[in-house]
């Protein structure tokens, strides 16, 4: 399975696997906690870090990541 993250102004994307999708959103979260300067960002870095990356039980697997409402979970 695949997950794409496209910037549609222009039409470029980036199609990864699930595991792959797991450790990108994690290297926003641990390398943009490094980085924010403002406020702002702070803050997104924060709803990334508490909001998107949510663990799940999974039926088949004793856990899951739930990223951005779409089940991250390796079979």
């Amino acid at each position: 399975m695949a997950n794409i993250i496209t910037l549609q102004s222009s039409g470029e994307y980036i199609q990864m696997n699930n595991g792959l999708t797991n450790v990108f959103i994690h290297v926003l979260v641990l390398s943009g906690s490094n980085l924010a300067q403002t406020i702002d960002q702070k803050h997104l870095v924060m709803w990334l870090a508490e909001e998107v990356l949510t663990f799940q039980k999974c039926p088949k697997h004793s856990i899951f990541l739930t990223c951005f409402g779409c089940q991250i979970c390796n079979n």
